[in-house]
């Protein structure tokens, strides 16, 4: 018999699970935008991994902005139909990606008021206070003159 501790308990640090659900549970369900951060925040957890969140660092939304700039429009599709992950799926070459519409009025807009909560409610515990994504630009393979598709597209 193994015994697992809770990293919580041993630090006092929340994971970056519980941030985010602290996030979504507290976010008024009637709002337009909580079904774009119900979908785009589980995969921001996917994607950096659920650990303590005084892990975080700077290069991981770095990293995570750029693989979503490298993700193909409908990719949740291609996931299901590939049987793959969001990051495999960003790793292939496609010709088209998601727009920048998409990654700004669905990612960044997802993102952005996230961080902000969890530095405001979490930073005392450890959430990493220079965490943003000012700066980020969309570096896919769509002009903002494109047809754009859905909201993952």
């Amino acid at each position: 018999m193994s015994l697992k501790l809770d990293p919580k308990a041993a630090t006092g640090v929340p994971l970056l699970s519980e941030v985010v659900r602290y996030y979504l549970d507290n976010y008024d369900k009637r709002k337009p935008m909580y079904r774009k951060h119900a979908a785009a925040l589980p995969m921001f957890l996917e994607c950096l991994r659920d650990r303590p969140v005084d892990q975080l660092k700077q290069m991981d939304i770095e990293d995570f902005c750029k693989m979503l700039c490298r993700l193909p429009p409908r990719w949740p599709d291609e996931v299901k139909r590939r049987r793959t992950t969001v990051k495999a799926q960003a790793e292939l070459e496609h010709p088209k990606t998601i727009s920048p519409k998409t990654f700004e009025c669905s990612y960044m807009a997802s993102v952005i008021p996230f961080l902000s909560l969890a530095k405001r409610i979490y930073g005392d515990v450890g959430f990493p206070a220079h965490l943003t994504v000012k700066g980020i630009e969309y570096r896919g393979v769509r002009r903002s003159g494109d047809a754009t598709g859905n909201a993952s597209g």
